[in-house]
């Protein structure tokens, strides 16, 4: 009997019967287990309101049933029959090939380099290095590709077998375990550090500004030149100004060294140098240093007391790396699982018709070749080695000795001489005749007179243009000692004086005068001076005729906060510096000497 006749047929109470009994008489039809026995009558309705019901406690799942056996693989298809090879598409016709670009023509050939001087002969010296080779020509642009023929049509593809079904997939074997890590080496020992630069040192002295050379004197230090800021050397006495001995001290400045030079009462008026290898000059005397100017703020007078401070030494070197320990050894890898085995293959299909093949295109034809490139101009030729040293001259040849000479002949006998003649008489003197009268003598002219227009005392008189007439200056007088010139003075040649100065009346003092005297040096020197914050300088245009290139001293000083400042170059006159600031704002002060007259005779012993 159906198992949903079996449910209509009893009756029982919603209330009296669980879902799992339910379920129990649906799937067996045994209603033993209902509260009324065999004697209820169960309807749909009945179901449905237990089905709404309260969800009861799961039960326990059952086990899984037994899979049962695979089938056996169906047989493999006939293989179907290959489709017939589709024919051949005719072979393109070949394209014509392009004609060959034309040569490029030969570049010009390079300048030869000058010879070099002829050493005195000797040995031959060795040759000149070869010239750099000319950069070769631009190759010619490649002719264009001829277009590409036509591909042919493809054959259709036969239809494809259908595939068998695949087998099942073995299951993987469990992986093996990973082996331990090897342990690390240990780190190598670090390197020692380098060795700590010296602690600033400050020694006290006198600026001596008489010489230029040789020892400075006790507790003295000397320029190398009269504008201290284009010195090349400074000499440094072995004795401060405190008697201290520090020679020991100064021989152990290393090349390198940032000094600073400073006037004792005011830390801005300075000098900064980077010295050079210093050298002894003698035992307890003074030593020389060759320096290079970072930057001056003033030019020291002599007798002035400074400090001579040694501000910053080279760095020391970094100690070398420790060794890298090893590295420990790796853990042996851990088994590979075993493999599942492989499911069974299914079968092929069969393999479908293969399609006629489509006919080939025709080839395109070729391009034409690109013109060939000119070639590069050829090197310049290395100057050419100096000869070697001539050979030293082989000895002269003794001289031979003279031959005698000759026996001179006897000299013949002297004759007699004759008797001298007797004198004449003497002829006896005429008398003399009378003297002429005296002419009278002729009348003295007139005295000449010339007016003097303005005539004072110390005057010097100019020509007015008008015959016997004078003027005497008011502007230009001359007292026998002191020549006095009122107004404008023009000279083309040079002015040599002991000393040179301007005196006028004073600017804020009433009844005062004030007198300047002009700043002396061994050059006919120009300034240019400004401010500015740009990294460039541009001097004046007409500099260029005016001074020596090569003669240039400039000074830079940080306006608002302390700066380090550099010349790079001057070049294109222009002046071209750095700083440790990232903005720039300075004051300028730029010497050079002139070119357009003669130099200064320092030093000459006047002609009597």
């Amino acid at each position: 009997m159906p198992i949903y006749q079996r449910l209509t047929d009893r009756q029982f109470s919603p209330s009296a019967v669980t879902l799992n009994n339910l379920i129990h008489i649906v799937i067996t039809g045994d209603t033993s287990q209902s509260p009324q026995g065999s004697s209820f009558k169960v309807t749909l309705g009945d179901v449905a309101r237990v089905m709404s019901g309260g969800t009861g406690t799961s039960g326990t799942s059952g086990t899984s049933g037994v899979n049962g056996t695979s089938g056996t693989s169906g047989a493999s298809g006939s293989s179907g029959t290959n489709g017939t090879s589709g024919t051949s598409g005719t072979s393109g016709i070949n394209g014509t090939s392009g004609t060959s670009g034309v040569n490029g023509t030969s570049g010009t050939g390079g300048t030869s380099g000058t010879s070099g001087t002829s050493g005195t002969s000797g040995t031959s010296g060795t040759s000149g290095t070869s010239g750099i080779n000319g950069t070769n020509g631009t190759s010619g642009t490649s002719g264009v590709n001829g277009t590409s023929g036509t591909s042919g049509t493809t054959g259709t593809s036969g239809t494809s077998g259908t595939s068998g079904t695949s087998g099942t997939t073995g299951t993987s074997g469990t992986s093996g375990t990973s082996g331990t890590t090897g342990t690390s080496g240990t780190n190598g020992s670090s390197g020692t550090s380098g060795i700590n630069g010296q602690s600033n040192s400050l020694f006290p002295y006198n600026a001596r500004t008489s010489i230029t050379s040789g020892d400075p004197g006790n507790t003295n230090i000397i320029w190398n030149n009269a504008t201290q800021s284009a010195s090349t050397q400074i000499n440094v006495s072995h004795l401060d100004r405190n008697n201290d001995d520090i020679d020991v001290f100064l021989a152990l400045i290393p090349s390198g060294t940032t000094i600073i030079i400073q006037d004792q009462n005011n830390s801005t008026q300075f000098q900064k140098w980077i010295v050079g290898v210093g050298v002894d000059a003698g035992p307890n005397t003074y030593w020389t240093y060759p320096v290079t100017l970072v930057q001056s703020t003033f030019q020291f007078t002599g007798g002035e007391n400074i400090l001579f401070i040694v501000a910053q030494l080279p760095s020391g070197t970094s100690g070398t790396s420790g060794i890298d320990g090893t590295s420990g050894t790796s853990g042996t890898s851990g088994l590979s699982g075993v493999n599942g085995t492989s499911g069974t293959s299914a079968t092929s299909g069969t393999s479908g018709t293969t399609g006629t093949s489509g006919t080939s295109g025709v080839d395109g034809t070729s391009g034409t070749s690109g013109t060939r490139g000119t070639s590069g101009t050829s090197g310049v030729n290395g100057t050419s080695g100096t000869s070697g040293v001539s050979g030293t001259s082989g000895t002269s040849g003794t001289r031979g000795t003279s031959g005698t000479s000759g026996v001179n002949g006897t000299s013949g006998t002297s004759g007699t001489t004759g008797t001298s003649g007797t004198s004449g008489t003497s002829a006896v003197n005429g008398a003399s005749g009378t003297s002429g009268v005296s002419g009278t003598s002729g009348t003295s002219g007139t005295s000449g007179s010339v007016n003097i227009l303005n005539n004072v005392n110390n005057r010097l008189t100019t020509a007015t243009g008008n015959a016997g007439e004078l003027q005497a200056e008011a502007n230009l007088t001359f007292d026998g000692s002191t020549l006095r010139i009122t107004g404008d003075t023009v000279m083309t040649g040079s002015l040599t004086a002991a000393s040179k100065s301007f005196d006028i009346p004073h600017p804020t003092k009433e009844g005062y005068r004030l007198r300047y005297g002009v700043l002396e040096g061994p050059e006919h020197g120009v300034y240019f001076r400004g401010s500015t914050t740009q990294k460039v300088i541009e001097l004046p245009d007409y500099w260029v005729g005016l001074v020596h290139e090569d003669s240039f001293t400039v000074n830079l000083t940080s306006i608002g906060k302390p700066c380090e400042n550099y010349v790079i170059e001057i070049k294109d006159n222009k002046v071209f510096f750095d700083s440790g600031c990232e903005d720039i704002n300075v004051f300028y002060l730029i010497y050079a000497e002139r070119k357009d007259v003669e130099k200064v005779l320092l030093e000459y012993k006047p002609i009597k």
